[in-house]
């Protein structure tokens, strides 16, 4: 009986602190998208053997198509990629340029 009555006061207790204390924000911000860095387009070009489209960083992150583009074509600007062109013209951002291919690595020294 006496477990009962604990019980039911606790449950008072909380429903009427719960209703008369207010209630604080979270305190981690919301966001409506995530900030893709362009450290973050370099590593997924990477992974994507150094060769990208628009619409394949688009598709992979929260950027639309026309934010990808924006933000490959900035990085074009700061020669950090160059443009290609595919056989069936689709434009393509390749950040292989500053990469060392596999022979390179191999005939490398140890300092």
């Amino acid at each position: 009986m006496k477990f009962l009555l604990f019980f039911v006061m606790g449950a008072m207790v909380g429903y009427i602190l719960g209703r008369v204390l207010p209630r604080k924000a979270s305190k981690v911000p919301k966001t409506d998208s995530f900030n893709v860095t362009d450290e973050m387009i370099i590593r997924f070009a990477n992974l994507r053997k150094g060769i990208i489209s628009a619409n394949e960083l688009s598709s992979q992150t929260s950027l639309n198509p026309d934010e990808a583009q924006q933000r490959l074509e900035k990085l074009v600007s700061k020669q950090i990629a160059e443009l290609r062109v595919s056989e069936t013209g689709q434009i393509l951002y390749d950040f292989t340029k500053n990469q060392p291919d596999l022979l390179e690595k191999i005939k490398s020294e140890k300092l």
